[in-house]
């Protein structure tokens, strides 16, 4: 989003709206929530990526003895690419903690901290199955939905709906990342 007041637009006017029943209904109000114009982008099943590859080469670090709560200055230099500087104080004299991003590798390089070279697997080979109890769950508040907005809980129960079907081929054209290559 582009800032934090427009997530703080979508969440008020979100709050007026009195029932949102589906997904279409969702992305549609945060669409018309904010004044520009603002595109909601709906996830297929395709699109979730497992990111457990990057954690084996690029992980999250932990300065040791320093913690993210306690820095007050998150420095980056050109000098230290592979990496961070955690400063616990203000004072440009303080001790300082380097966090290197690349475990166990030599100084920066090009080559080995090129993300773009790591092939991310889908998240889900298969749609994951609803629990019994959330079956029941659906079946009891099905009677309460207005019967234009049944036929998405009707097809979950199916289990037939097409955003939890993997199928890379119909995955939408989208301009702001290309998912279907």
């Amino acid at each position: 989003m582009a800032c934090d007041r427009v997530f703080g637009n979508i969440e008020r006017h979100l709050r007026c709206v009195p029932n949102l029943y589906t997904p279409e209904d969702y992305a549609y109000h945060i669409e018309q929530s904010v004044s520009r114009r603002y595109k909601v982008v709906r996830m297929k099943q395709a699109m979730f990526l497992n990111v457990g590859v990057l954690q084996n080469h690029i992980t999250k670090r932990q300065a040791p003895g320093r913690t993210f709560k306690d820095a007050r200055k998150l420095l980056f230099r050109l000098n230290y690419k592979e990496g961070f500087i955690i400063k616990s104080d203000y004072a440009s004299d303080n001790i300082y903690t380097e966090l290197r991003l690349m475990k166990g590798r030599a100084s920066y390089s090009r080559d080995r901290f090129n993300l773009s070279v790591f092939h991310l697997p889908p998240l889900y080979n298969n749609p994951i199955p609803l629990t019994e109890e959330n079956v029941r769950d659906l079946q009891s508040l099905f009677t309460l939905l207005p019967s234009d907005k049944r036929t998405f809980y009707q097809s979950i129960q199916a289990g037939r709906v097409e955003h939890n079907v993997t199928d890379v081929a119909s995955c939408e054209e989208d301009d702001i990342l290309d998912y279907c290559n």
